[in-house]
């Protein structure tokens, strides 16, 4: 299908204007946010080209686990495809890079959780999270910018993977 890659320098401009275009009714700065988490080194993001287009991106941050400063969580920060090439399998494909990635920590015990938040209304992106095995762990966690109520997620198991718990 295409190559997934780490995001450079020159992917910037187009995270924001993808960010930008998809999130915008969500909230206002998800343009400069998204470039800005790209910058973080405690940030992965990854880019998605087809045919040497590029059609979609995944961020994942990294975040103490409450209680215990050893502890990391997966955040999930932001995934976002082109409208024009919605449903071609891009998002999941993503995903299944980012699990490939998180793997070897989870079973290390580094990583302890995999999480996201998702907008109520987001009807197709809740149900390619629940696809991929994230289930609610609180319906209640917030408000977006945009008025939608924010939903949070986990992850069991990571796919393709035996939990070493």
């Amino acid at each position: 299908m295409g190559t997934i890659r780490r995001a450079i320098t020159k992917d910037h401009q187009y995270l924001g204007e993808l960010a930008e275009e998809v999130f915008s009714i969500y909230g206002d700065d998800y343009g400069v946010m998204i470039p800005a988490y790209a910058r973080d080194v405690r940030v992965i993001t990854l880019v998605y080209e087809d045919h040497q287009v590029r059609v979609a991106f995944i961020q994942v941050g990294f975040l103490e686990a409450p209680g215990n400063r050893r502890d990391l969580i997966a955040d999930i920060l932001a995934v976002a495809v082109v409208p024009a090439y919605h449903g071609r399998g891009y998002g999941t494909a993503l995903f299944h890079r980012v699990f490939e990635l998180l793997r070897p920590m989870r079973e290390r015990g580094t990583i302890t959780d995999v999480q996201l938040t998702v907008a109520d209304t987001n009807g197709r992106a809740t149900h390619l999270f629940r696809r991929l095995g994230f289930e609610i762990t609180d319906d209640q966690y917030g408000t977006y910018e945009g008025a939608q109520k924010a939903i949070r997620m986990g992850l069991g198991p990571l796919p393709g993977s035996e939990d070493p718990e």
